[in-house]
């Protein structure tokens, strides 16, 4: 009887650590919505934009967390990392008419800059950027604030995006991946 038990909690621990047991809490949504803005003089100032639809199944719940993962390289100062910060949009936008100063009543891009996501890039490695968007996804899901994507901006100002990377493990033409974990909420 005591194996029979022992066997059986293994066999549940087993089941409530395998990935399919968390796969009801997470959405995973593939970005090919992306571009590059870079500034008419060349300037140190190019910017990435990703946008991305929010699936319906997240409104009532409670997003836990939410992180956009891309590849992009940057230039190659002797320093090893960068800071970035993701901004919400303010005005929608499409990837085939974008420029610096198109659609923007702002040059560089309409975004709210009191609300942020911060991430880091390692200039010496592959340039993987992950970056902590929960606030954001907690705004557009729950207080209603329209969802136009995000753009990422180096918060250093000698700091530039060089190239917006395809990652191989990637699906062709997709330029990011967005992981958001929710919770269930009760009545």
């Amino acid at each position: 009887m005591k194996a029979r038990i022992i066997t059986l909690t293994i066999i549940a621990i087993i089941m409530l650590c395998s990935p399919s047991a968390f796969s009801d809490n997470r959405v995973d949504i593939e970005v090919s919505n992306a571009a590059m803005m870079v500034a008419a003089n060349d300037s140190l100032s190019n910017r990435l934009l990703f946008k991305f639809d929010l699936p319906s199944k997240l409104n009532d719940k409670r997003i836990d967390y939410a992180e956009i993962l891309f590849h992009a390289k940057i230039d190659t100062l002797s320093r090893y990392s960068a800071l970035f910060a993701a901004h919400p949009l303010t005005t929608n936008w499409n990837k085939t008419g974008i420029s610096w100063s198109s659609p923007w009543t702002t040059e560089g891009g309409d975004y709210n800059d009191s609300s942020c996501g911060i991430g880091l890039i390692k200039t010496r490695n592959d340039g993987k950027i992950r970056l902590d968007i929960t606030h954001l996804v907690k705004r557009w899901v729950h207080e209603s604030v329209p969802n136009y994507g995000i753009i990422i901006i180096p918060l250093e100002e000698k700091r530039k995006i060089t190239e917006l990377v395809h990652p191989s493990s990637f699906p062709q033409g997709v330029f990011a991946k967005v992981t958001i974990f929710f919770s269930y909420t009760h009545p």
